[in-house]
Formats: structure tokens, C-alpha cells, sequence
């Protein structure tokens, strides 16, 4: 079977399919052709699924236990992580990346990639009262004017036990 998980505006659909083996790779397909293709898996890894493609075409997905990206010109690459799982989620139309990564096993923050596929810490980029914190949990999504919603632990404000906030960043 095939699961679809995302759409561009040109009809390319993003998500997985299962191989001959019964593993599930990561597939795109053209909405008014049905054509799939197979994008594969990273080296080592046994599945993959991608999960947006942004206006380009490029996919972003989870392998395995590793986030990527995909694109026409290079295929799949592996984004960087902090040693354990991580997921890309979402992606802009210039390529920055939203998702998640594992601090420690079982610990997942949100994650930002740019186009380079440099990992940026999210945390660090909310504003907070002075004696305020905030750990981003969960990645919403990000738009083509690099505004981020996400959800966690704390808050903008000293008093906040969690909150949804959203975050502008700067284009590269």
C-alpha cells in the first residue's frame, strides 16, 4: 500500500510505499499521472518516508532513525543530529527545514536546518522574560516567510507551564 503525506502545488505527492520486501520506502508521485518513484532509503537504514515537498520538489522525510532531504540533484542526504533519531517535517520553499532531534534517547526538541543543512537550535531562539525558559517540543510548521509555530515546555512569560509560539527567523 501507499501512504501519501504531503502535496505541492504542482501535484507531486509525497509519503511512502512498501517495496517487494515489504519495507517501507520513501516515494513521490504525480497526482494526474499516478507515476511513483522510489526515492530509496539512506545507507543502513531498512525505511524511509517522506513527509512535505516544498515548490522545487525537494523531499524531506525520516530514514531509519534520520531526518533528510531529498533533491533532483543530489538524491537523499542525511541531515545532521545530535547522535540519536531525528525527523525532518517540514520544508520551506528555499529550503530550510523543520523537525525534530533527540538530545538523549526518548528526548525530542525541535529542530531547524538551513539550506546548507546546518542544525540550529530552536530554543535559543525564543524570547523569554529574564527567569523564563522555553523547551520547543513539537515543530508545527514553517512558511515561505520563515515563521515557525511550535509548541513546548515553558514559555515566552516566567509563569508559563507550556505554550504554543510563533517564531520569525531570518532569511540566509
Amino acid at each position: 500500500g501507499t501512504q501519501p503525506r504531503a502535496i505541492n502545488a504542482a501535484g507531486t505527492i509525497v509519503g511512502q510505499s512498501y517495496t517487494e520486501e515489504h519495507a517501507p520506502s520513501a516515494v513521490t508521485w504525480d497526482a494526474s499521472t499516478g507515476a511513483i518513484r522510489d526515492l530509496g532509503t539512506l545507507p543502513g537504514q531498512w525505511m524511509a518516508t517522506g513527509m512535505d515537498v516544498n515548490a522545487s520538489g525537494a523531499v524531506v522525510g525520516t530514514s531509519g532513525d534520520d531526518a533528510f532531504v531529498w533533491t533532483e540533484a543530489d538524491g537523499m542526504t542525511r541531515l545532521a543530529d545530535y547522535g540519536y533519531d531525528a525527523a525532518a517535517e517540514k520544508v520551506s520553499a528555499d529550503g530550510w527545514v523543520l523537525g525534530t532531534v533527540e538530545l538523549a534517547p526518548y528526548y525530542a526538541v525541535s529542530a531547524l536546518w538551513d539550506p546548507q543543512g546546518r542544525l540550529w537550535d530552536v530554543s535559543g531562539m525564543v524570547p523569554v522574560e529574564e527567569g523564563g525558559w522555553f523547551m520547543p517540543t513539537y515543530s508545527f510548521d514553517i512558511n515561505n516567510k520563515h515563521q515557525l509555530v511550535l509548541y513546548g515546555e515553558g514559555g515566552p512569560g516566567t509563569s508559563d507551564q507550556s505554550s504554543t509560539v510563533l517564531l520569525s527567523i531570518p532569511a540566509a
